[in-house]
């Protein structure tokens, strides 16, 4: 069904991805797209893609390693229940990249992701940075595939305490089904419409 979906919404959605991509490049420039290391199924490594929507970086900030904002000393033994995920106040994001946020059209390119059965249209997310010190309590959210929507996406990071976004993830993996696939996406467009 994965295939099916994402090779249909691929072919459907090809004018807009092209159209996105041209005003990317003509508003902002190169690069179209960005490349995330994801922790996928069964702790597998996988490059997420997605349309650019920050200003591209400095020389000064190329030069920096890939993690600038390192993780504390605390998580050598597992990443806590307890914290918070704050966005970079150092991040800007273009006005292309505003207006794909508000819509979720930067995830359009994840389709490509899912096609290759690295991601579900449904499912858990678990960024690298983060999943690189989960405990074996929360690694359970890599029994599934990573969904391009899910339980923990519905509402944005940000206002979510890690342990909120584990449980709800845990409880999809426990509780997956269509009918709960379609309440997720059923709920996610509600949350566009609402946004827009």
């Amino acid at each position: 069904m994965d295939i099916v979906i994402s090779s249909t919404l691929l072919c459907l959605l090809s004018p807009l991805i092209i159209f996105i991509s041209y005003r990317i490049y003509k508003k902002e420039g190169r690069p179209i797209f960005c490349q995330d290391w994801f922790l996928g199924k069964n702790n597998q490594k996988f490059l997420l893609w997605r349309f650019r929507t920050m200003a591209k970086p400095s020389r000064v900030i190329r030069a920096l390693p890939p993690y600038p904002y390192p993780l504390p000393d605390s998580w050598k033994y597992g990443m806590p229940n307890e914290f918070t995920s704050e966005q970079d106040s150092s991040i800007t994001l273009t006005l292309t990249g505003e207006w794909l946020k508000r819509y979720r059209l930067h995830r359009i390119p994840q389709l490509w992701n899912i096609l290759k059965g690295e991601m579900s249209i449904i499912g858990p997310e678990v960024g690298i940075e983060k999943g690189d010190y989960c405990d074996i309590y929360q690694m359970n959210r890599l029994k599934l595939r990573p969904g391009l929507f899910g339980y923990a996406q519905l509402t944005k990071e940000s206002e979510k305490a890690q342990w909120e976004k584990t449980k709800l993830d845990l409880h999809y993996v426990t509780n997956c089904s269509l009918r709960e696939d379609l309440r997720i996406i059923i709920k996610t467009l509600n949350n566009i419409r609402k946004d827009s």
